[in-house]
């Protein structure tokens, strides 16, 4: 997987994220989106044909995680592990309350790096 090097710059993930809001996924037979789960569930098995931390797909998630670590360690473990399964190239957190905690849970991770 592709892991930038360098930080990007504040014009940078501007532009990324104008892509993102103007990015739009065409519904095939015009009724339902393209990741429209039955019954209105999404999940990742759900999503037929899209993939996931692959090195052709630059993968941005973003998640407003609510006050983190709202149980200490166990939370930051049980967040570490949904990151890591899915494999995305840029991942934004907000509401993050205790700065420290957040970067020991990003130092745990060759390669990541963290950014308040």
């Amino acid at each position: 997987m592709y892991r930038p090097k360098q930080a990007l710059s504040a014009a940078g993930w501007l532009a990324l994220t104008v892509v993102a809001l103007g990015c739009e996924a065409t519904p095939p037979d015009g009724d339902a989106p393209v990741d429209a789960a039955p019954g209105g569930v999404d999940t990742a098995e759900d999503q037929s044909g899209i993939q996931f931390g692959t090195d052709d797909t630059l993968d941005v998630v973003t998640w407003n995680i609510e006050e983190f670590p709202k149980n200490g360690q166990s939370t930051a473990a049980t967040v570490l592990d949904i990151l890591q399964g899915l494999d995305a190239d840029i991942v934004a957190l907000q509401e993050i309350s205790d700065v420290e905690s957040f970067k020991q849970m990003v130092d745990q991770v060759p390669g990541w790096r963290g950014y308040v």
